[in-house]
């Protein structure tokens, strides 16, 4: 009876940490966010589910990455609302809208080599426990490109080591290319 709540003990440590990394990641993606786009209008330190639905039209995705790597979506579909920056949830874009932002937001990550997530995430019913992690780490590892390009100019050949992207310490590989292979 003692080892089954020294167990369950445990395992609340461990999904407290593992919640706690959570919503330190997704802080760490709002404020980036906020800092290179804009105001959210959501709280700083975010829930999952404030944190989804701010996303939800993608707009603030596809504009992201077209700061960080402009053309990368050629089309960006707006909502189109007199307080739109105050209305994440409760205005999504039209079923056709929403896919097509998701789809050009895809593409681009995909090029970019960014981690992969699933469309579906945005959907209103999906929001479950742990469901943003894959948005956190593609806005996470984009923040790290950026970082990237700004300290190299964009030369040579960005590289993120794939470990673990929750992890506290990141690390990137930076090939440098010699310039006579450059022209």
């Amino acid at each position: 009876m003692e080892n089954q709540t020294i167990g369950r003990g445990h395992e609340y440590n461990l999904a407290w940490k593992k919640a706690e990394k959570a919503a330190l990641r997704r802080y760490q993606a709002t404020h980036w966010l906020e800092c290179f786009i804009g105001p959210l209008v959501i709280s700083s330190q975010p829930f999952e589910r404030e944190f989804v639905s701010c996303l939800r039209s993608v707009f603030v995705l596809c504009n992201l990455i077209n700061k960080v790597q402009p053309g990368s979506v050629p089309k960006v579909v707006e909502i189109h609302t007199p307080s739109q920056s105050t209305m994440w949830d409760s205005q999504p874009l039209p079923a056709y809208q929403y896919f097509e932002n998701i789809q050009n937001f895809l593409v681009a990550a995909e090029e970019l080599k960014l981690p992969a997530f699933e469309g579906s995430i945005f959907e209103r019913d999906n929001i479950e426990a742990g469901s943003s992690t894959k948005v956190v780490d593609c806005i996470l590892e984009l923040k790290a490109y950026h970082e990237w390009k700004q300290m190299t100019g964009g030369v040579g050949c960005y590289k993120p080591l794939r470990m673990d992207l929750s992890s506290k310490s990141r690390v990137l590989m930076v090939v440098k290319v010699p310039k006579k292979l450059i022209k």
